[in-house]
């Protein structure tokens, strides 16, 4: 009788073993590729649907559009890349206060990939004065405006593109919303 494996017996076993080895290593590789350019496709939807919220509910909330201004002593104008909104202003109990207004653009920084807002407020308002990044990764922000004259535009539309390299590929979301000035004095 014999006892343990032969040296050929024991090669075949550890080569079946390193074969099925082998395709589960690449069925685990495969798939965290996948998770990882899902994750990023998911991240590029995520920050587009943030950002167009975020300017969408501030164009809603605004009164009218403004042509130009400095803010924050940074001078900006409203183009189709920019857009400066006047805004109502509110004290900390919610209440608008008449004859006081903020204004806050929404730009975007092509040299940085960035979109970005930068708020002034009046006396006594309850907003906070600041400088954020809306969305990173951006590709455009467009506005489209109803009107060539500011003081007649009531309805904006706004694209969002953002973009990230996915897999060795350039992906790109865009997102496209349509919004009116719900405060809009009639003059």
């Amino acid at each position: 009788m014999r006892k343990g494996f032969t040296l050929l017996e024991l090669i075949i076993v550890l080569a079946i073993a390193l074969v099925c080895f082998l395709i589960v290593l690449g069925m685990y590789i495969s798939q965290s590729k996948l998770y990882t350019n899902e994750s990023d496709i998911s991240e590029l939807q995520t920050i587009n649907s943030i950002a167009q919220e975020a300017i969408s509910g501030t164009i809603e909330q605004g009164m009218e559009i403004i042509e130009t201004r400095t803010i924050n002593g940074i001078p900006y104008t409203s183009d189709s890349n920019t857009i400066i909104v006047k805004l109502p202003a509110y004290n900390a109990s919610k209440q608008i206060i008449n004859g006081i207004y903020d204004y806050v653009v929404f730009d975007f920084d092509s040299e940085n990939s960035k979109i970005i807002s930068n708020t002034e407020i009046g006396t006594g308002s309850a907003r906070l004065p600041s400088e954020k990044m809306i969305a990173d990764f951006a590709g455009a922000l467009n506005f489209r405006y109803n009107d060539t004259v500011w003081s007649s535009v009531n309805n904006i539309e706004i694209v969002i593109v953002t973009k990230k390299e996915v897999g060795g590929v350039e992906r790109e979301e865009r997102t496209f919303k349509t919004v009116q000035l719900k405060n809009k004095q009639i003059y």
